[in-house]
């Protein structure tokens, strides 16, 4: 079975303290439209996909 690898944070820039950096990339946005755009773009560019963790953080997680 693969591990399932954790690429980046996507964060609205008000949310910082909600995270401790772990080593990866962190992308901030300044709103929740931006958020998504962001989350969306990496996921494309990295082939991993989003996940909201219901917090206003979305995790990349490579399958």
């Amino acid at each position: 079975m693969e591990s399932k690898d954790l690429k980046a944070f996507v964060i609205k820039e008000e949310d910082k303290e909600k995270i401790d950096n772990g080593g990866v990339p962190v992308f901030y946005a300044s709103d929740d439209e931006e958020l998504e755009y962001i989350a969306m773009l990496m996921a494309r560019i990295t082939d991993t996909m989003v996940h909201d963790l219901g917090n206003g953080v979305r995790i990349l997680i490579n399958h």
